[in-house]
């Protein structure tokens, strides 16, 4: 594997001869065990014959009680048992030599096997120059391994700076915690680029930088994940963020408290809640008036439970906010609640107009069947009494009865008239709320003088009193709609007083929370009740003896609603009078 090859002038060592010394251990030393066993063995051995040939040749006279014998014997003795044990000692240390160096060997070997076959790239690098790598390094990176050893690790990186910064951040790191890891970006020899995190460990502490062990794994994969995640966080990030509908974070605490997390701009732009003053608050501190209307425990039930709670319009008003909103509520893991809400005031303030428009609409087109009915009815009635006194009249001149013939035409006349009158009434309700005069301020007394000097003859000849409340107030609006009001009302008492010998008609009023309320009493004939919505609907007349048109209740009641009022009446029933009651807006304070 290209042994030949240099680095700084010295040949570069392979990984098996690394992995050799790391499997030997620094106690290896350079010394043949066989040698040293086989000297040792011939040593004891001459030791043991001299002893023998010693006691063997001996003279007998010098015995083991001599002293200069016993003393010889005794030294020869103990050289032969120093010779024993050393031998002794020097084979067993052998031995053990010998088994830590097959140990060893088998260290070596498996570590090779392993740096081979490892499922990640594995370098030897000195002074960031390959050393040697394994096949999956080759694979990784495209390269061949004979392309590898011997360069510097710099072709693997796009930029000289990119190079300058791993390089000087991962053997900071050796430096200081004695290994290293690091993320970068490789590319490979087809020019793809790949994400590869590195770890870096020294062989030998004590000289570091003369080779280390580099580590590479390909997480292009696991980033591209990550990058995905991250966008698609920001992604919902950004959503929520710049979503219209307001969205509230709160945590549970043990205690069963929410606390505001989080919130995006809508939420505080909807409700003017501040988070950086708010976070961390309790809900109940934030929403103070929320206490009677049970949301916090409904929140807390959906966390419970585990499943959205899609609550139903919640009207809040505060010191700060009023506003109805429509929330909904997930609960999320870790005691974690999210609160989406929008605010629906003006939704639903334009639907209760839709659905009252609506209503209005159709109580309109109601009253249009209703009077379009009377009107022919009405209309009808005339036309046939014309129709009829023609064809007598025809007959009454044909046979000279002149006097006849003159009553004749005072009907037809009459009815003509009548006929007359209802189209100019009819005309005069269809012109109320489109033709309308300037609004001003109108006193009340006034308007009540001034129907009373217009229907002076009538109230004289019905013998009736009519009492006016003094300081009725003022109103703004149409003053000659206004008055005909009070005209049409004063008329209704005179004409319906009954039997009474001394009719009495009452005016009154007075101002109530800026509106002011109006009525017109009376103690003639009275009304039932069944009849008290009925009786301003257009020709309806429930005494048919009485002369009118059914169009006066009806008229009042246009000119009222016109003016944003209302109009009723009341009465206990036939006999016991009547009250009509109305209302107008007041005369606006001055600023």
């Amino acid at each position: 594997m290209n042994d030949d090859l240099a680095a700084d002038g010295q040949s570069p060592r392979r990984a098996a001869e690394f992995l050799d010394d790391v499997a030997a251990g620094p106690a290896a030393a350079p010394i043949d065990w066989r040698v040293l066993l086989w000297s040792t063995l011939a040593g004891m051995a001459v030791g043991l014959i001299d002893f023998l040939l010693h006691l063997r040749f001996a003279p007998e006279t010098a015995g083991w009680d001599s002293a200069s014998s016993g003393h010889n014997h005794f030294l020869r003795l103990a050289v032969l048992v120093a010779f024993l044990g050393y031998g002794l000692v020097v084979s067993r240390a052998l031995a053990l030599r010998g088994q830590a160096e097959r140990r060893a060997q088998a260290d070596s070997a498996r570590l090779r096997n392993v740096f081979r076959s490892a499922p990640a790239g594995i370098g030897v690098v000195a002074n960031r120059v390959f050393q040697d790598v394994n096949e999956y390094f080759c694979e990784m990176t495209g390269y061949l391994q004979g392309e590898l050893v011997g360069e510097s690790i710099r072709m693997l990186y796009a930029s000289q700076e990119e190079f300058d910064r791993v390089g000087g951040a991962m053997y900071d790191q050796v430096r200081l915690h004695g290994a290293a890891t690091f993320e970068t970006t490789w590319v490979r020899k087809d020019a793809a680029p790949i994400d590869v995190l590195l770890s870096l460990t020294p062989i030998d502490h004590r000289d570091w930088p003369a080779a280390v062990t580099v580590l590479a794994l390909d997480i292009t994969d696991r980033k591209r994940a990550e990058r995905a995640l991250q966008a698609s966080l920001q992604k919902s990030t950004d959503i929520v963020k710049f979503s219209p509908a307001g969205m509230f974070m709160y945590q549970r605490t043990a205690d069963g408290r929410l606390l505001l997390a989080d919130a995006n701009p809508a939420a505080e732009r909807l409700t003017g809640v501040c988070l950086e003053e708010s976070r961390g608050k309790d809900f109940d501190q934030i929403w103070p008036s929320a206490a009677g209307l049970g949301i916090r425990d409904a929140w807390l039930r959906a966390l419970e439970a585990g499943e959205p709670c899609w609550s139903q319009d919640i009207a809040y008003r505060d010191d700060q906010l009023d506003g109805v909103y429509h929330a909904n509520v997930f609960a999320l893991p870790g005691d974690w609640l999210a609160v989406a809400f929008e605010d629906v005031t003006q939704l639903r303030r334009h639907a209760a107009e839709r659905e009252t428009l609506i209503a209005d609409l159709e109580a309109k087109n109601a009253e249009l069947e209703r009077f379009a009915y009377a009107v022919s009815h009405d209309l009808k009635s005339p036309l046939i009494t014309i129709r009829g006194y023609v064809g007598l009249l025809e007959e009454d001149l044909a046979k000279g009865e002149m006097a006849l013939a003159k009553e004749g035409l005072e009907r037809i006349d009459a009815a003509a008239e009548r006929m007359g009158r209802l189209l100019s009434e009819i005309l005069e309700l269809s012109r109320i709320g489109r033709q309308v005069n300037p609004a001003e301020e109108v006193s009340l007394n006034v308007l009540a003088a001034e129907a009373i000097e217009s229907l002076r003859g009538s109230i004289t000849k019905s013998g009736a009193e009519v009492d006016v409340r003094p300081g009725l107030p003022e109103v703004f609006g149409d003053r000659r709609r206004l008055g005909e009001v009070f005209q049409n009302l004063l008329e209704n008492a005179v004409k319906y007083r009954g039997d009474q010998r001394r009719p009495r008609i009452e005016i009154g009023g007075e101002e109530r929370g800026g509106e002011v309320l109006c009525y017109v009493r009376d103690n003639g004939l009275g009304i039932e009740p069944e009849y008290h919505e009925g009786v301003f609907r257009l020709f309806n007349q429930l005494d048919p003896s009485c002369e009118g048109s059914g169009v006066g209740l009806a008229l009042v009641k246009r000119i009222v609603d016109v003016h944003g009022g209302k109009v009723w009446v009341e009465s206990a029933g036939r006999g016991h009078g009547a009250t009509f009651w109305f209302t107008l807006k007041g005369s606006p304070r001055p600023a």
